[in-house]
């Protein structure tokens, strides 16, 4: 039920289309080390289907471990496929409820194709959303830039294209790029105006709109440009609510909504978790980010019988066929130690 809701929203037929997809991303031989690109499943779990654990490592290529008691085997996991950049995302130990935790870890690492130069760097000020100014260096480029101003799909705002890794000469143009979009308006209601507008574009699937868009961008007049540059950090937040008005409350509130994971129909995705951090430099950009699905049941399993023959007993041998019983003893006071 919840793969069904969650492939209509991605827009792929199946979940066996997303490894096919991230192969697709990652960089070609042409980029050279200036651009790296990596994405990491990894799974920890107790008693799920042994179908569903082969599954996700075949087809996901996913690293599958036992669910420990504590988050510190998941947390450096995390850390070691995002460089280091993603640390501490999970604390505590692991809910007994708990019967699996998910993560997809991504790293991207790209250099420039035409660097800043650090010499030209310089500082200055800028002012956030609410009006507070603050200290900022700002790399300054005057050069040749694929961008557009008074944009109309994007409510007047000016774009501008940077590119990132070595361009091959047939193709004339990068894999990898960083757009960075101004809005004409200042101040937060500016800001709101343009997320709402790519917002409608994705909604719309509009992707002729946006091509359209993009090839407004002139690449044979010079820009100047200032950047500050910067490093920013979006801590372990929950996307809980997010997914729940993706249409997704069931996969979080039903029964028998993760069958092909568990027999167990409690079995439930409890919380989705997120965590990134970018940081833009003259030579480059370097981001990461992490996602955990925490899935829980809503009762613990029966405990396992424990049955101790510390005390007096009865011991029969029997033949079963006949129900003829060969032995029978009063285990009461036998000799223990021979």
């Amino acid at each position: 039920m919840c793969e069904k809701k969650l492939s209509n929203i991605l827009n792929v037929g199946s979940h066996e289309d997303l490894p096919i997809l991230s192969q697709t991303l990652l960089p070609s031989k042409s980029t050279g080390s200036s651009v790296s690109l990596t994405s990491a499943n990894g799974i920890w779990s107790k008693s799920l289907k042994e179908s569903y654990i082969s599954t996700i490592q075949k087809v996901h290529d996913a690293e599958a471990n036992d669910l420990p008691k504590s988050f510190d085997p998941i947390n450096n996991y995390i850390a070691r496929k995002t460089n280091g950049l993603v640390k501490n995302m999970l604390s505590g130990d692991v809910d007994p409820l708990t019967v699996a935790v998910l993560v997809n870890a991504v790293h991207f690492k790209g250099d420039w194709t035409v660097q800043f130069d650090k010499d030209d760097t310089y500082s200055g000020e800028f002012t956030t959303s609410s009006g507070r100014k603050r200290d900022a260096m700002f790399m300054f480029a005057k050069r040749k830039m694929q961008f557009a101003t008074n944009v109309s799909l994007l409510n007047g705002a000016s774009i501008i294209q940077l590119d990132y890794g070595n361009i091959e000469e047939k193709k004339g143009r990068s894999d990898y790029v960083a757009l960075f979009i101004l809005p004409e308006q200042r101040g937060s209601e500016g800001l709101n105006e343009v997320i709402n507008h790519l917002a409608n574009l994705t909604v719309d699937n509009s992707s002729s709109s946006f091509d359209a868009m993009l090839e407004q961008m002139s690449s044979h007049q010079k820009a100047e440009l200032s950047l500050p540059r910067f490093k920013m950090e979006y801590s372990t937040k929950s996307l809980t609510n997010e997914l729940r008005a993706l249409g997704l409350g069931s996969c979080f509130d039903g029964t028998n909504v993760l069958n092909e994971m568990s027999d167990d129909p409690l079995v439930h995705v409890d919380e989705v978790l997120h965590k990134a951090i970018i940081e833009v430099t003259e030579e480059g950009t370097e981001a990461a980010a992490a996602t955990v699905g925490v899935i829980m049941t809503r009762s613990l399993p029966k405990p396992v019988p424990e049955i101790r023959f510390d005390r007096p007993f009865i011991m029969i041998i029997l033949h079963l066929p006949t129900k003829t019983p060969l032995f029978v003893a009063k285990v009461d006071d036998p000799e223990l130690n021979f």
